[in-house]
């Protein structure tokens, strides 16, 4: 993790492994920019759930499309934010 003009850059290669979604294209290397908190998950539609079990598929659905996008990469891939971050960042360590 690097800090550059108050962004948090998280940069994780995969060392020639590659997490695959069901669909979609591949790309060497991906930036998924802005995972910011408020942002993901959006903070409209959390304010606009009334029900739990709502908010519990909203948190999910925002989860995956997180990970769908991060699995664009199939050698480097960039995770911007700015502090603080998504509660959603934490998912996308990797044990070296």
């Amino acid at each position: 993790m690097k800090q550059l003009n108050n962004a948090l850059i998280f940069e994780i290669n995969y060392g020639g492994s590659v997490w695959r979604g069901k669909e979609g294209s591949l790309y060497a290397e991906y930036p998924v920019m802005a995972c910011d908190d408020e942002i993901i998950p959006s903070q409209e539609r959390i304010e606009s759930i009334t029900d739990n079990a709502d908010l519990e598929e909203v948190y999910n659905t925002e989860r995956h499309l997180l990970y769908v996008a991060c699995t664009r990469a199939r050698e480097a891939l960039l995770v911007t934010c700015t502090e603080p971050g998504s509660e959603f960042l934490e998912d996308l360590k990797m044990e070296r």
